[in-house]
């Protein structure tokens, strides 16, 4: 991989002579000069007089725009040309992603008071089961609000199998 060098650098390197540099040290001495050069006659170029806000704006015409060459041929395919934008269109909408678990909590809603078992995780996974009936219990999954509506449980089977199980036991008034 090349090396960038940071100005600090270049600003050293300019200092040495170029028979003590190398050959790519010396090429990004040159280009780091000659990008100093174009700088300074921006800087000394005579700039336009702001207009005040009495006077009005002139008429700045913008150049005129040529079409790219070698524009791949599907390039002025890409664009299509129509006199209304459809109806049915959503603008600015951000599609709709349903929460986590959302299926999961509606299939509990339905049968009130029933277990189920909603997950299956891996051993030495343990935290990962007891922090999903955890927040489950809590509400901190959208589908599972409001904070105590379902209840959840993290069982260990003897073969070292996590499990999630949840059910809904209705929303405390």
């Amino acid at each position: 991989m090349e090396r960038q060098h940071t100005l600090k650098d270049l600003r050293l390197l300019t200092q040495y002579p170029d028979d003590q540099l190398t050959p790519k040290q010396r090429e990004a001495v040159k280009l780091y000069r000659e990008d100093q050069k174009a700088l300074r006659a921006r800087r000394a170029a005579p700039r336009k007089a702001k207009a005040s806000s009495t006077s009005k704006p002139s008429k700045v015409e913008a150049p005129a725009m040529s079409l790219p060459t070698g524009a791949p041929d599907d390039y002025y395919s890409q664009v299509e040309f129509v006199n209304e934008v459809p109806r049915d269109a959503m603008v600015n909408v951000k599609p709709y992603i349903p929460p986590k678990y959302l299926w999961t909590a509606m299939r509990l809603r339905e049968k009130p008071n029933q277990w189920a078992r909603i997950n299956s995780i891996s051993p030495r996974k343990r935290r990962l089961a007891v922090s999903a009936a955890t927040n489950i219990h809590n509400g901190r999954y959208k589908a599972f609000t409001p904070a105590g509506a379902f209840e959840a449980k993290a069982i260990t089977t003897p073969s070292g199998e996590h499990h999630v199980y949840a059910r809904y036991v209705g929303e405390s008034t």
